[in-house]
Order: structure tokens, then C-alpha cells, then sequence
């Protein structure tokens, strides 16, 4: 991963397996996730969790590794998106954080998006195919799609979306689904221009 800082922190979760990256990133095992790490070739920084759905990872250097106790107010997730805060990182990307046996576990983690933009960093949640990201007012993203946009309002919103099927300036709302699956082939963009929403790509499988 080079000597270099690590310009990230990329945080693997137990929810459906899916391929990490090997990039200068610091590395972050949250429970079960360290397993996800070690299955991609990836040696963990460190390694979090009260280990209640996976053994607790013998072997590895124990002042790398933070036993939490099973009663708690943190998730493993979210303790270890604080110390990646308290490290230093802005940047975040959450892997097995979909998925799995419990959608509350899924939920919660979007809910963990809207932590760190309160911390003054960003986040995405990065599965087999499909990245959600949260964007607030004046912010923005772009990826190479084909497939599924789903644009979802978390309260009273305004949207600019190019590049897909439906493109142009939207008004969104949390009560009605109206930016769910929007077909892309190619480069497209959003704008948040009131509100906050959930941007959601899924890639063609």
C-alpha cells in the first residue's frame, strides 16, 4: 500500500461479502468485517467489535485489535467510524455494510452517513454493485452508471440530475418514492440544491 498516508478510511462490516480494493487506504475490521479484509488479501490496522457473530481474530497482534463489551450505544460500525475520525480521516468507505441477515444493521448504517456528515466528513456504503452516498445542500456527485439511480428525499428537497433517463430539476419529498429507479447508461451527476437526499447507483449486474 506504499508509505504514503493513507488518504482514506475503508471500513469492512459483516453484511453480504463483497470485493474490497487494495488501496492506500488504513483499514478497519468491525467485526466480523476483519474476515471480509482477510478474504481480499487485506491485512487490517485495526480491528474493532464485541466478536458476537464472528470468533474473536486469534493471532493477530492484540494492540491492534479493540474488544468491545456486547452492551453498548456505539455499533461496531459506528465505533469504528470514530476512530477513523479520530485518526484524522474526512473520507470513508463502508464495505458488507448491506445486506446480510438484518435490515436494521442496513438502516443503521445509512443513519452512520448522516453521522459523519455531522462530523464535517463523507461517506459511502459500498456493496456487490451498488454505493450509497448522502448529499446535503451544495453538494454534489458523478459516476459512470448503467443501470439504476434512486434518488431518495430525507426531507423536502430540490435535485438537479443529468445524464440519466430522466434528467433535469426535481422537487423530492420523504413521503413519496418519485426519484426511485432512474435508468443510466453512461456518466451521469447529482446536485443537491435544497435538502438532503440519498443517492443510490446500481450497477447492471
Amino acid at each position: 500500500m506504499g508509505s504514503e498516508k493513507p488518504s482514506k478510511c475503508v471500513i469492512a462490516c459483516g453484511g453480504d461479502p463483497c470485493p474490497i480494493p487494495k488501496e492506500n487506504a488504513f483499514y478497519i475490521g468491525a467485526d466480523k468485517g476483519y474476515e471480509l479484509l482477510f478474504e481480499n488479501g487485506i491485512t487490517p490496522h485495526l480491528i474493532v467489535g464485541d466478536f458476537d457473530s464472528s470468533p474473536f481474530p486469534q493471532g493477530f497482534p492484540a494492540e491492534r485489535v479493540i474488544k468491545l463489551p456486547a452492551r453498548k450505544d456505539d455499533t461496531d460500525t459506528v465505533y469504528a467510524v470514530k476512530k477513523g475520525l479520530e485518526a484524522g480521516f474526512s473520507e470513508f468507505d463502508i464495505y458488507g455494510a448491506l445486506g446480510g441477515k438484518r435490515i436494521s444493521h442496513s438502516l443503521a448504517n445509512i443513519q452512520t452517513l448522516a453521522y459523519l456528515g455531522s462530523a464535517g466528513a463523507k461517506g459511502r456504503l459500498i456493496g456487490n454493485g451498488t454505493v450509497i452516498s448522502l448529499l446535503s445542500a451544495g453538494e454534489s456527485t458523478g459516476c459512470d452508471l448503467r443501470g439504476d439511480l434512486s434518488v431518495l428525499a430525507l426531507e423536502a428537497a430540490r435535485v438537479s440530475i443529468q445524464g440519466a433517463l430522466y434528467s433535469g430539476t426535481f422537487a423530492l419529498s420523504p413521503s413519496f418514492p418519485l426519484g426511485v429507479s432512474n435508468r443510466c447508461d453512461g456518466k451521469v451527476s447529482v446536485s443537491v440544491l435544497e435538502g438532503r437526499v440519498l443517492v443510490i447507483e446500481e450497477q447492471d449486474t
